[in-house]
């Protein structure tokens, strides 16, 4: 069970970090053109993977979105522990706990996106990776 003072720490936590990002959003250079996103093939469901982290990098989060070939939402998830972990591990965390709720309710024929190449190029490759 989660202590009272552990979920205000974690609310804290929360809205400190969504305050630093709306502090430094407005100087980032926009991108939409190249993050578009596409249509999976006819009875396809794809599923949206990542992760942030949050006090100092000591907490990570995952979320997860999945949603049917027109675009349709069907089921979201999101994930907190006080772990650390690189950027790569916490993503390919997400993409297994996915993985796991796609292969537990049956939902077949599923496309996994995330926006970590390094995460995505080891699930895909056949060699074995040296780390993380």
């Amino acid at each position: 069970m989660i202590s009272a003072a552990n979920v205000l720490l974690a609310a804290k936590d929360y809205l400190h970090e969504w305050l630093l990002l709306q502090q430094t959003a407005p100087n980032q250079p926009q991108h939409a053109a190249e993050h578009r996103w596409l249509k999976p093939p006819q009875d396809y469901t794809i599923c949206n993977v990542g992760c942030a982290f949050f006090s100092n990098n000591s907490v990570k989060g995952i979320g997860l979105c999945f949603k049917d070939h027109t675009g349709q939402f069907i089921f979201a998830s999101t994930a907190w522990s006080a772990t650390k972990v690189t950027v790569n591990e916490a993503e390919a965390l997400g993409i297994l706990k996915a993985l796991h709720i796609a292969h537990s309710t049956s939902i077949p024929q599923v496309r996994f996106e995330s926006d970590s190449d390094c995460a995505v190029n080891a699930i895909n490759s056949s060699s074995i990776m040296p780390n993380e």
